[in-house]
């Protein structure tokens, strides 16, 4: 296990974790239902989240048992306290090797949770793009009333990407680090980027019901195609995507603020039910 602990999962990404899927549950949740969950109190949850406080050896002992049914989890979340937290060499190389003994048994420590989440959750990358619109919004209650989402979830996604260098401040303003994030696809099942998918598929179903028309445009098209030619297909979908940046990057070069916020998605799939098509395949194999 690396010492440096940056790179590594900390006991507040953790404790970050647990509130944001308990906000997901329940959209009244917060910080302060937090804090009463974990026997502490809000302000201080507040500056341990910050990093401007740690947690106790005792307190992380009980949060464990509250938050984690995993006995493994449980030493887990408190052997990255002790690390954190301790003084001596000698502590934290004690520390260092307990959780090095544990980190192969503990399911989400091997996940780099940061990034995971900006991948997963739609509103990382609707943050991002925000520090574009005018007039800027600064806080997380304002962020979180424009998208549709807690405080509290804005909050995390914000600190989150300040972590992971892909927002900073200037001043009072967000600003995006990166003009553009190309997500890397991968031969396998990515289910983070899945998840960010049939999120942003489940918001467009949304807006044919709730956004006028003049707001919106959707079509589609229902083609039959050679299969050898969905890589030319996947290229000119790749081009026409290269152009909408083209075009939305002129403003930016022309210092004009966007006004809106828009998500563009294109869906190429086929049609063919796996178990319907076999089943038509069976049949047509019987014929004589």
């Amino acid at each position: 296990m690396n010492t440096t602990t940056e790179q590594q999962t900390t006991y507040r990404d953790l404790l970050r974790s647990k509130l944001e899927q308990r906000c997901k549950s329940n959209a009244g949740y917060s910080l302060r239902a937090f804090a009463r969950d974990l026997r502490l109190q809000a302000s201080q949850l507040s500056r341990v989240l910050n990093g401007k406080q740690h947690l106790s050896i005792i307190s992380a002992t009980v949060i464990a048992e509250t938050l984690f049914k995993n006995k493994r989890e449980r030493d887990f979340f408190v052997g990255l306290v002790e690390f954190e937290t301790s003084k001596k060499v000698e502590q934290k190389k004690r520390a260092l090797e307990k959780l090095g003994t544990l980190e192969s048994k503990v399911e989400f420590v091997n996940l780099q949770a940061d990034v995971f989440n900006v991948i997963s959750e739609w509103y990382h990358f609707a943050i991002m793009d925000l520090t574009f619109i005018a007039p800027k919004l600064t806080s997380a209650a304002s962020i979180g009333s424009y998208l549709g989402i807690s405080t509290i979830e804005a909050k995390l996604a914000l600190e989150r990407l300040e972590r992971l260098g892909l927002l900073k401040r200037e001043g009072r303003h967000w600003v995006k680090t990166h003009s553009k994030l190309v997500m890397p696809t991968s031969k396998g099942p990515n289910h983070a980027l899945r998840h960010f998918h049939k999120q942003m598929i489940n918001k467009a179903i949304k807006s044919i019901d709730e956004q006028p028309v003049e707001q919106r445009y959707v079509t589609g098209k229902t083609m039959s195609i050679l299969r050898e030619d969905l890589p030319k297909l996947q290229e000119l979908v790749q081009d026409f995507f290269q152009n909408v940046t083209d075009l939305i990057g002129q403003h930016s070069q022309r210092g004009q603020d966007s006004n809106a916020l828009y998500q563009l998605n294109v869906q190429l799939f086929d049609l063919k039910d796996p178990k319907g098509g076999t089943r038509y395949e069976n049949s047509q194999s019987t014929v004589n």
